[in-house]
């Protein structure tokens, strides 16, 4: 992978950080997992360490990283309903 450095503004910062606690208050671990991702990318931390931390494919976190890209927050936050069985 290219060496990829994310950089974000004070207020993109302030929105994934409050976003990442109503999600915990709301226990969506999914949700919490991306944001956490992308805050760990920004930080500057290797996406093989926030795979093995997270417990989660580090082709996952590229595709949340790159739909954070393309669609901002709100592609993060959104939580598919399972179909019971």
């Amino acid at each position: 992978m290219l060496d990829f450095r994310l950089t974000l503004s004070k207020f993109e910062h302030k929105s994934l950080l409050k976003a990442l606690s109503q999600s915990q208050k709301l226990g969506q671990l999914t949700v919490v997992n991306r944001i956490r991702a992308i805050l760990a990318i920004a930080e500057g931390k290797n996406v093989d360490d926030i795979a093995a931390i997270l417990r989660v494919s580090k082709e996952g976190i590229r595709q949340w990283l790159k739909k954070y890209l393309a669609e901002g927050l709100k592609v993060l936050c959104i939580v598919r309903k399972s179909s019971g069985g």
